[in-house]
């Protein structure tokens, strides 16, 4: 098994983070009309796009993590 990150290593990669991120600016808004369009705060989405997340999401990926998987979005049917 690979070593295993530390909580800021995940955070700093967390898949969730990237995911809105690159999906926000692929749409071509700012934060804050991300923000405004799903009702967040911008300082809520800054932290989301960062991956200041909270502990028990932060949790969630440690587990995953020590398990080697990851978060992966699924994709949508239209």
């Amino acid at each position: 098994m690979s070593k295993r990150r530390t909580l800021e290593e995940i955070k700093q990669t967390s898949p969730l983070a990237a995911f809105v991120r690159e999906k926000r600016k692929m749409l071509g808004l700012t934060q804050e009309e991300l923000a405004s369009r799903v009702g967040l705060g911008l300082a809520t989405l800054k932290r989301l796009e960062t991956g200041d997340i909270n502990l028990q999401y932060a949790k969630i990926l440690q587990v995953l993590d020590y398990f080697g998987a990851e978060l992966v979005p699924q994709e949508s049917e239209s």
